[in-house]
């Protein structure tokens, strides 16, 4: 369970994100506006697709607000032993996965994953020579924190999220910064993970808590969206109006669900 843990991208998700490209290029999607979250491996598959359709100079927007669901203290363990390695049942650690609106454990500040000592560092541009002189350096350095914006109570929600608890992060974002920019013209693409990407579902066509639940995002596979001018699907009597460019392998639709053979 990856969750904010950020991990590279695997030798599969790199070929994943280039064939997602090679597909905007083939069927000659022209993108204005990209969004991602800020874990690399989002990042990097937005610039390998925006590359490969050769798009690359398309502006690219950023948020932590598109990260993935925050699994909390379960954060960094294999799904499938995590129960044992923490002790709980293996009934609950799968009703915090798959559930709409059940938490996992917080993560505590101790956590080897606890973001809120996420520390980078960045080049800050020495145009003025003087520094260099004082510094005794050519660089300088800052610390530079990814979620320095996060409000006290931001940073505390986010040491364990459902599904829910995610969604009230990233429809704000998507209603207040994506929506405007395509009602301005623009055409976006949000490349970000699962539950992320399950939540914009969930909330565009209107599916159920239940229903969320069995329905599975495949990798690598851009899925199409048309909107009217109210931001609604343009088709209303289509249970899921978006379509994927190519049709996932194993996949079989059902009542406001889409189930993929894992």
């Amino acid at each position: 369970m990856a969750g904010w843990c950020d991990v590279n991208l695997t030798s599969t998700g790199e070929m994943e994100a280039r064939t997602a490209g090679r597909l905007l290029y083939e069927n000659g999607i022209e993108l204005d506006h990209a969004f991602t979250s800020v874990l690399r491996r989002a990042s990097f598959s937005c610039n390998m697709m925006l590359n490969m359709a050769n798009q690359h100079w398309v502006p690219v927007t950023k948020t932590w607000r598109l990260n993935e669901r925050h699994y909390g203290a379960l954060q960094g363990y294999n799904k499938d032993t995590a129960y044992k390695e923490l002790g709980l049942d293996q009934e609950l650690v799968m009703q915090m996965r798959r559930s709409y609106d059940v938490r996992p454990p917080r993560m505590l500040d101790d956590h080897p994953y606890w973001h809120g000592t996420d520390r980078r560092w960045v080049h800050q541009s020495l145009a003025i020579r003087c520094i260099k002189i004082v510094c005794n350096s050519p660089f300088r350095f800052i610390p530079y924190f990814r979620y320095r914006k996060l409000s006290p109570d931001q940073l505390d929600s986010s040491r364990a999220e459902s599904l829910k608890d995610a969604a009230e992060r990233i429809m704000p974002f998507y209603n207040s910064v994506v929506v405007p920019s395509m009602r301005s013209g623009n055409k976006c693409i949000i490349v970000s993970h699962a539950n992320t990407i399950r939540t914009l579902i969930k909330n565009i066509d209107g599916i159920s808590d239940e229903d969320i639940k069995g329905m599975s995002i495949p990798t690598g596979i851009p899925l199409l969206y048309r909107l009217d001018k109210n931001m609604k699907p343009v088709d209303p009597q289509i249970e899921l109006e978006f379509r994927y460019m190519v049709e996932p392998k194993g996949c079989v639709e059902g009542s406001h669900r889409i189930a993929l053979q894992a």
